[in-house]
């Protein structure tokens, strides 16, 4: 929150100009309504490894680890193709209301670089929640931190090529990605081989109890979704992107007031 508010805001606004970044708010918000595609599994996996790390059952985590991989992978799969077959069928420039050439003409290929990152990060975000099954956060928060300098270098280097709002999208959204797939190659390249994804630990009774202990927390994530994210998608629709650039420009006011306080 804090890497938004003092740097990626005003970067993104003064270079973008209020339709082009009211465009990437709204864009945001809807699809991150689609967080709820993991199925509650991250949270499931945490579960299952700070359990397994309790009663000194590795074996458990590996599995549930793969099992748990395999079934994000599939579904980040399965997001990519439909993403690449119904989203040039969908008129975005309509649907997020934006009127200039350039904003309509990047309205596409900026959702297409956003659900393509979000799908990325579908099963890399097993890595978190394994470091935090294993009470090793600190370690995530870490690598956290790094992804926002990641992500600060890259949007700079956007900017000044003049580049457009799908490779700032990548840019915001792909350097958090980057530092996590990092991250995962030093979990399980390095601290903790033992539990790197394998097929061959794939069980499909485990991915079902996953999903079924996971799907709770899916369900919450997708009602908080609505909840904070779908009044800036109906202040772009109805009024304009400007209108949801504003709007978030005054939440995140309104939360570093809070935060002072």
């Amino acid at each position: 929150m804090l890497f938004r508010s003092l740097v990626s805001i005003p970067l993104t606004l003064g270079y973008l100009g209020e339709e082009r970044y009211g465009l990437w708010v709204a864009i945001s918000s809807v699809t991150t309504l689609l967080t709820f595609a993991d199925l509650g599994l991250g949270y499931g996996v945490l579960n299952a490894v700070a359990e397994a790390k309790g009663g000194g059952d590795r074996r458990r985590a590996e599995v549930a680890i793969s099992s748990a991989t395999a079934l994000l992978s599939t579904i980040a799969l399965a997001l990519l193709v439909a993403a690449a077959v119904l989203g040039p069928l969908v008129p975005w420039a309509d649907v997020f209301n934006v009127r200039t050439a350039t904003a309509r003409a990047e309205a596409g290929p900026a959702v297409m670089a956003f659900v393509a990152c979000l799908a990325i990060n579908l099963p890399l975000g097993i890595v978190v929640r394994v470091q935090y099954g294993l009470q090793e956060g600190f370690l995530a928060n870490a690598w956290s931190a790094i992804g926002s300098l990641v992500t600060l270098v890259a949007l700079v280097a956007a900017i000044v090529a003049q580049a457009g709002l799908p490779v700032l999208v990548l840019a915001l959204v792909g350097g958090p990605a980057a530092a996590t797939l990092a991250n995962g190659l030093v979990v399980f390249g390095r601290l903790h081989p033992d539990l790197r994804p394998a097929l061959g630990r794939v069980r499909r009774p485990v991915a079902v109890q996953l999903v079924r202990v996971g799907v709770l927390f899916s369900i919450t994530q997708l009602a908080l979704g609505v909840a904070y994210n779908s009044d800036v998608f109906v202040a772009a629709r109805v009024i304009g992107p400007e209108a949801a650039a504003q709007y978030q420009r005054s939440e995140e006011h309104t939360s570093e007031l809070q935060s002072r306080e």
